[in-house]
C-alpha cells in the first residue's frame, strides 16, 4: 500500500477525525501489518455487490484507472484505490463515513 500522489481533496488525511483515524490505522494493521498478499486482503476487504471486483473506471492524472473500494463487514469505513505498475495498493480516497457514493 503507498500513497503515490495526492489523495482527492474531499477524502483525504485532513478530513479524518481521531475516529476515522482510528478506522485506518484498524485497517493498516489487519493488512499492511500482517504481510498479506494482494490475494488475501481482496478476500478479506474488496467490496463486491455479489457479481466480483467493485471498481470504478476514474483518469487520475491523465491514466484511466480501476478504483477499488476496500472495507470491512458493515462498517462504513473505505479506502479507495488502485493498483499501480509496480503492483501497490495506491491509496486514492479514504472515506471514513462511505459517503462518496453519496455525494457522486
Amino acid at each position: 500500500m503507498c500513497i503515490q500522489e495526492s489523495l482527492d481533496n474531499k477524502y483525504c488525511f485532513k478530513s479524518l477525525d481521531k475516529t476515522s483515524l482510528k478506522e485506518l490505522d484498524t485497517f493498516i494493521s489487519q493488512t499492511v501489518s500482517k504481510g498479506l498478499s494482494i490475494t488475501e486482503v481482496d478476500n478479506l476487504f474488496l467490496r463486491t455487490k455479489g457479481q466480483g471486483p467493485k471498481y470504478e473506471e476514474k483518469t487520475i492524472n491523465g491514466i484511466k484507472r480501476q478504483v477499488y473500494h476496500y472495507g470491512k463487514n458493515r462498517n462504513p469505513f473505505r479506502i479507495f484505490g488502485y493498483y499501480n505498475e509496480e503492483g501497490y495498493l495506491v491509496i486514492h480516497r479514504i472515506d471514513p463515513k462511505h459517503k462518496t457514493h453519496k455525494t457522486s
